[in-house]
């Protein structure tokens, strides 16, 4: 499932104010939403040609982010302004695999939105799937 958020991180540096927006996807894991607030500063720069090892950087590590637009099940946590990422990741940190596995029978298949069977089925392919993974 895609749920592609954009950011953006304003930033000022040697008089100069910068707007940079970068999109990325979100995954609804406990262990990519903790990481987002160190990894997009560093995506960020690099998109923009900011070399990560420059005070520039570390201005901009220093600078607040905001989700500015979402899609997908984010859609939800984001909306009609920009939310604080670090916001944003608290409100994403309570969504699970059935709430991501309703959303898309929701808007995949909605007349079979109500059946329990069929949400059972997608979750054991799931668990199936993460299982090949793992081992």
């Amino acid at each position: 499932m895609k749920n592609p958020i954009t950011v953006e991180l304003n930033n000022s540096f040697r008089g100069e104010e910068n707007r940079y927006q970068l999109q990325i996807p979100l995954f609804f894991n406990t262990s990519y939403l903790e990481t987002l607030p160190l990894v997009v500063p560093r995506r960020v720069a690099e998109k923009h040609g900011i070399d990560t090892y420059s005070y520039h950087f570390e201005s901009m590590e220093a600078d607040d982010i905001y989700v500015i637009s979402a899609e997908g099940l984010a859609a939800n946590f984001v909306k009609d302004e920009p939310v604080l990422l670090e916001t944003f990741i608290q409100s994403c940190a309570g969504v699970t695999v059935e709430d991501q596995l309703d959303y898309l029978v929701e808007r995949l298949i909605p007349e079979l939105k109500d059946n329990s069977d069929v949400k059972g089925a997608i979750l054991e392919a799931f668990e199936l799937g993460r299982s090949e993974l793992t081992a």
